[in-house]
């Protein structure tokens, strides 16, 4: 049995607890990603992908959302998936628009349009989502969630950021 992290934060953290040599296999995304071409829109696109569940934290993402409209700073927010019923109307109450059962194209297409991609999961690495990101060429703001340092370099590819105030500047 040999320890596999997802990445180097993550390998580091089993390498102390298992005491083991521990390898990496860091995720990859589809070449789609890579492949698709980047559209301006005239209002910029803030996306969110993931389950809507308490662990990817959908309250930061609606808290974000509406701290845009406030502010009066135009802005498009969308989260791609469903789940948590309390969460999905959270987000749509901030005007978020929740896209649920979205094809393998119609993501691409989201992340081609998209002027930033926010993670605001409360732990795990840097999911499939933010490598997609990265690989569409959108910058990521990002939690401190383990192994989200591997993925965006800070200032260069996003941001890893701690607290809803920093991702609002971010952002």
């Amino acid at each position: 049995c040999v320890p596999v992290g997802g990445g180097n934060a993550e390998a580091r953290l089993l390498a102390r607890v298992s005491r083991q040599p521990v390898r990496v296999l860091e995720g990859a995304a589809d070449g789609d990603f890579f492949a698709s071409t980047r559209r301006e829109t005239v209002v910029p696109l803030v996306l969110s992908m993931g389950p809507v569940s308490r662990q990817k934290a959908p309250e930061y993402f609606a808290e974000l959302a509406a701290r845009f409209q406030i502010a009066e700073l135009p802005a498009r927010f969308v989260w791609i998936g469903g789940g948590d019923a309390e969460g999905e109307a959270r987000l749509k109450a901030a005007g978020v628009r929740v896209a649920r059962g979205l094809g393998h194209a119609d993501v691409v297409s989201l992340f081609s349009e998209a002027s930033v991609f926010v993670q605001t999961s409360r732990g795990g690495g840097p999911t499939q989502a933010v490598l997609q990101a990265l690989a569409s060429g959108v910058p990521c703001v990002v939690t401190h969630a383990s192994g989200n340092g591997d993925a965006v370099r800070q200032g260069i590819t996003g941001y890893v950021c701690g607290a809803p105030d920093d991702w609002v500047v971010a952002v």
